[in-house]
């Protein structure tokens, strides 16, 4: 296993396997309404994905998801406007 965790049982059995897992919840993170923001110190893997939620929409027809850039061990979520951007919840996976 070139990175990642084992678990075993008192026999020595492997129990869990985290790079054999479809993925792992590495983080879960809130940007603001309208508010661009920052997160630090997500786990580095082999393989990562993003998956943004945006929640709090008002009835307007015009409402904007933050975007993002994961780099590194820093999330990055931009609010594309100061009055139309919901609350979007980010979940960071890796295996």
């Amino acid at each position: 296993m070139a990175s990642g965790i084992q678990i075993k049982d008192s026999a020595g059995n492997i129990t869990y396997d985290s790079s054999s897992v479809g993925y792992n919840l590495l983080g879960v993170y809130e940007a603001p309404q309208n508010s661009s923001a920052t997160f630090t110190g997500i786990p580095i893997m082999g393989q990562r994905i993003v998956v943004r939620q945006m929640w709090g929409a008002d009835n307007t027809d015009k409402v904007y998801a933050h975007t993002f850039v994961l780099s590194g061990t820093t999330l990055t979520v931009t609010a594309p406007s100061s009055s139309f951007t919901q609350a979007t919840t980010f979940q960071v996976f890796g295996r």
